[in-house]
């Protein structure tokens, strides 16, 4: 019996990559390691071969989203966005924080998404989540899954800093994993 059905194809080739280990899904769901106690060098390099793949995997998909924003913006002048496109344009634009209403003109919303789907630098990350988590060991590390000091505006959204200047109303995001 062949079985030739998209859906059951691209299934299959994920329990491949579940089975061999090349999936990214194990790597979303890593918790952080304990980092402390450990000498400074050794924190160090530990807390970067952590985070690293991470890293590599967000970018190599933002990389993707990039490519595929290009080549709507490439066809664009052409023909309007099809519903896909356009699906995957209001996707981006929540996940990006760009307002798109309900009948944008989608031309200028992908130049919009174009200045901000991009990729980071890793060392810049890498430093980034160094400096705000205290090498993994801060308590919105530990607790909260925040490397790089993510705020927050809605109440009850993370953790109260314990400094917290008067009348600011920010939070440290809680993140549901380091990713």
């Amino acid at each position: 019996m062949h079985i030739h059905h998209p859906i059951f194809i691209a299934s299959l080739m994920m329990l491949v990559r579940v089975a061999s280990g090349g999936t990214v899904w194990a790597l979303r769901e890593a918790p952080l390691p304990d980092f402390t106690d450990l000498e400074v060098s050794v924190k160090k390099k530990r807390f970067f071969n952590f985070l690293s793949p991470h890293i590599q995997q967000a970018n190599g998909e933002i990389r993707q989203e990039r490519a595929r924003l290009e080549e709507i913006a490439e066809n664009i002048q052409n023909h309007p966005p099809n519903w896909l496109e356009r699906r995957f344009l209001h996707r981006l634009a929540e996940d990006y924080d760009i307002e798109a209403g309900t009948e944008p003109d989608y031309a200028l919303l992908v130049e919009k998404l174009r200045r901000r789907v991009d990729v980071v630098p890793a060392s810049l990350m890498l430093i980034q989540a160094a400096k705000e988590s205290a090498w993994g060991t801060s308590k919105f590390a530990v607790m909260a899954n925040t490397l790089c000091g993510q705020q927050c505006f809605e109440r009850g959204c993370g953790s109260v800093p314990s400094a917290r200047e008067r009348g600011r109303r920010h939070e440290v995001a809680r993140c549901d994993n380091v990713a």
